[in-house]
């Protein structure tokens, strides 16, 4: 794969979103080359357009750059054979490398929202039938990992009859994640019998 293949003839394009920009001018975001099917797209320092879909698919005939760091790493989602499900990516427009995000609990939905400096990422994926937890994503290795395994045991939601007056956190999505490892994102959480939604920042223990 080489951006030179798939560099638009116009510079536009229209019907286009820009979702996240990094230090090198770079931009990334999804435009429509239909109405009902959107592709991911990638803008150098030049404001020159590339479309990513080929590139990026998961099988399926969309996709969506969400995300993009100072090493030209882009996070997104891209859907699936039959456009059913989707799964999040991210690709290295210096190197040409593609990685997906593998499944979680059996499920292979999720969507990955931003990209730190260190290829780490984050988003969501689908927990199970009904409900989806933060995700976070190691692009160098390969490797996901469900947020909420990260709390310390006594911060994770209660796992016990309700009514309960334990508290507790289920972390639902994770929006941005910086060089530090720090997240921030929407959760919910229990206190005393009380549910309410509430913004979190997950800190890792060495900072």
């Amino acid at each position: 794969y080489t951006l030179a293949e798939r560099r638009m003839s116009h510079p536009g394009p229209d019907h286009s979103k820009a979702n996240s920009i990094n230090d090198w001018n770079e931009i990334v975001g999804a435009w429509y080359p239909e109405e009902t099917r959107m592709h991911a797209v990638y803008w150098d320092s030049s404001g020159a357009a590339y479309d990513l879909h080929d590139w990026v698919t998961a099988g399926g005939s969309w996709s969506k750059a969400a995300g993009i760091n100072d090493g030209g790493q882009i996070a997104g989602w891209a859907a699936d054979s039959g456009n059913r499900t989707h799964r999040g990516f991210v690709a290295n427009v210096r190197t040409g490398v593609v990685r997906h995000v593998p499944a979680l609990n059996d499920e292979h939905e999720s969507r990955l929202y931003s990209i730190n400096g260190r290829g780490k990422a984050v988003g969501v994926f689908k927990a199970d039938v009904f409900s989806y937890h933060g995700l976070l994503f190691d692009a160098n290795t390969g490797t996901a990992e469900n947020l909420n395994d990260r709390l310390p045991p006594d911060q994770r939601w209660p796992h016990v009859p309700q009514p309960h007056n334990l508290s507790g956190w289920l972390l639902l999505e994770a929006w941005g994640i910086n060089n530090l490892g720090q997240i921030a994102g929407c959760g919910m959480r229990s206190i005393e019998g009380r549910y309410v939604d509430r913004a979190f920042r997950l800190v890792p223990r060495s900072v």
